[in-house]
């Protein structure tokens, strides 16, 4: 706590001299309601995105943080401002932090009262697109603090183009989109420890033989190859193109996503297994074959 203490001092002249308003107060109390694991206050500090603009969602929000930190005894500390922003009535700022032996960071915000309310901790890989989904607001100064290169990640959205994309497939085949860009292209990303990506393997190769003329190709990163090869495709069957990438390059942090790509274009999202999500994905390829 002893860094935290010289941090609220330059904090305090730091809005002194940029916002009508000295937050250190609000830094402060939601600092101190983690660290003595106070989970309704801590909660009350949240924006309200946390627990879905909803204030009967708090209870159970709170009852959720009382049990992914019960016995976690780690505490935030050295805590800094990184940048401040002031946006027509709103004012936005990025604090780093230490979480025990682990670095974190956080956001703060203004809201119509003129009170801060923040974010509840990220990770340091945590990438820009899950953060703006609770923060659309997020001034873009913001960006390349948080995801440095974040403008050169590759994203996925309904109807628009995709970027020329090139793999080698674990087979040897070389896969390059613009080559068959007039074609259906299914892209299923998933990892080997994702339990639903698994479960959906069976019935991904049955469209594949259902479905001949269009190309399944299976991206995943952060994996050993050799495990890959050698051990979970020796168990795992897969009809399709399975393809190693850097999961940095593609805005894809949730598994299974399916993206359902024609003329170049996306045409279909798909996040999560469930049988009605298989056949959504069946269907979005009916509809564009």
């Amino acid at each position: 706590m002893k860094n935290i203490t010289a941090f609220f001092l330059v904090l305090a002249i730091s809005f002194s001299c940029q916002s009508e308003k000295d937050f250190t107060d609000e830094v402060n109390n939601y600092v101190q309601a983690f660290n003595s694991r106070n989970i309704t206050d801590y909660v009350n500090f949240l924006i309200p995105a946390e627990y879905g603009n909803n204030e009967e969602y708090k209870t159970n929000l709170v009852e959720a943080y009382n049990r992914i930190l019960e016995g976690d005894e780690r505490k935030l500390s050295n805590v800094q401002i990184i940048h401040f922003v002031k946006k027509e009535d709103q004012t936005q700022l990025l604090f780093s932090a230490d979480h025990g032996n682990s670095s974190t960071f956080f956001i703060g915000r203004t809201d119509s009262d003129n009170i801060l309310k923040f974010s509840t901790l990220f990770s340091s890989n945590m990438r820009i697109d899950q953060i703006t989904q609770k923060i659309p607001e997020l001034d873009t100064s913001f960006y390349d603090l948080i995801e440095p290169g974040w403008e050169n990640v590759i994203r996925f959205k309904a109807g628009e183009r995709i970027p020329d994309l090139e793999w080698i497939s674990i087979s040897g085949k070389e896969i390059k989109t613009r080559e068959i860009s007039d074609q259906i292209i299914v892209l299923n990303f998933w990892h080997t420890t994702c339990a639903p990506c698994i479960k959906e393997i069976p019935e991904l190769n049955q469209l594949v033989t259902k479905y001949p003329k269009v190309n399944f190709v299976a991206p995943i990163s952060d994996i050993d190859v050799d495990y890959l090869k050698d051990k979970f495709l020796t168990k795992y069957n897969f009809n399709y193109d399975v393809v190693i990438v850097n999961g940095n390059d593609y805005n894809v942090y949730s598994f299974p996503k399916h993206i359902v790509i024609k003329d170049s274009k996306v045409v279909e999202i798909i996040d999560g297994y469930s049988e009605g999500n298989i056949s959504k994905l069946e269907m979005a390829i009916l509809e564009d074959i």
